[in-house]
């Protein structure tokens, strides 16, 4: 699935961005700020990437484009009020058509502008400046979930001792019935995710066990499970329509978790390979589907 959003974003500042480089007027700042135009991409020479940044200053009015602009950003409001997984899918290909719209009309502009461009130099481009637009949101939320939890850090620091005293006694007090089910389930959950692998040595499944406790303080993990989080909070208010139309953001939040899940399994444990990490967590993820299943039916 295209991230959409951060297309969007990319895509209604980059002409603003590049106007800088034009000796047109600036134009007024697109929505969302400026977007950080490429030094260098893969397989664009330097002096076609300063044509093209010369090019998208130029046709920045062009009636086309402000015209798809316009389009889309009024299509991204709607998408905020959208109810119903009727709706949210009759907008969605609403958007996606847009997007095409404008990046085809960006295309033709360029290359009305400047015929030298080639279509494959504006679009390496576009991405690249969708991916950078996409890791700075990555960046962001990391930065954000970081903050959150030095703060959280921050207040139990700044407790007093006598009340630190007591939450340390409470801890050796028996728990309440349900708490203490609760956190057994819990603990056996993770048991059970954690197990054995098919195809996976135990040397290597006690390495990665090892690696798991790291691997949960990362930033990007952090960052991925607070927005899951944030959507299960959402769900749990959401009439029957809008919990089916945050089915996809349920996937995309889980690939996002997945992706960072590998990245700092990669970094904790090197010794171990990229297939291997890979089975361990599509086992996990099969096992945590299966709990998931069992517990709906109870």
């Amino acid at each position: 699935m295209r991230p959409a959003l951060f297309l969007l974003a990319s895509l209604l500042a980059l002409t603003g961005l590049a106007a800088d480089g034009a000796d047109t007027p600036a134009p007024k700042k697109a929505r969302g700020g400026k977007a950080p135009f490429p030094e260098s991409v893969a397989g664009v020479e330097a002096a076609d990437l300063a044509k093209l940044k010369v090019a998208l200053g130029a046709t920045y009015m062009d009636e086309t484009i402000v015209a798809a602009r316009k389009r889309l950003a009024t299509l991204n409001d709607r998408r905020k009020f959208a109810k119903g997984s009727n709706e949210q899918k009759d907008l969605k290909e609403d958007f996606d058509k847009a997007v095409d719209d404008l990046r085809n009309a960006t295309l033709a502009a360029a290359q009305k502008q400047d015929p030298s461009l080639t279509k494959e130099t504006v679009m390496a481009v576009l991405n690249a400046i969708e991916e950078e637009r996409r890791q700075a949101g990555q960046a962001a939320a990391q930065k954000a979930a970081q903050k959150m939890a030095e703060e959280r850090k921050a207040a139990e620091d700044a407790k007093p001792k006598t009340e630190i005293a007591k939450d340390e006694t409470l801890k050796g007090e028996a728990k309440p019935e349900g708490k203490k089910d609760k956190a057994t389930a819990n603990a056996n959950q993770a048991k059970a995710l954690l197990a054995d692998v098919d195809g996976v040595s135990k040397e290597d499944m006690a390495k990665f066990r090892a690696a798991a406790a790291k691997v949960r303080q990362d930033p990007a993990v952090v960052a991925a499970m607070a927005s899951i989080s944030e959507l299960k909070k959402r769900n749990e208010y959401a009439s029957a329509d809008e919990k089916k139309g945050m089915r996809n953001e349920f996937e995309a939040a889980l690939g996002d978790l997945r992706k960072a899940h590998l990245a700092a399994f990669l970094q904790a444990a090197p010794t171990l390979s990229k297939d291997t990490l890979e089975t361990i967590l599509d086992a996990m993820e099969a096992r945590r589907k299966a709990g998931a299943q069992k517990a709906a039916k109870k």
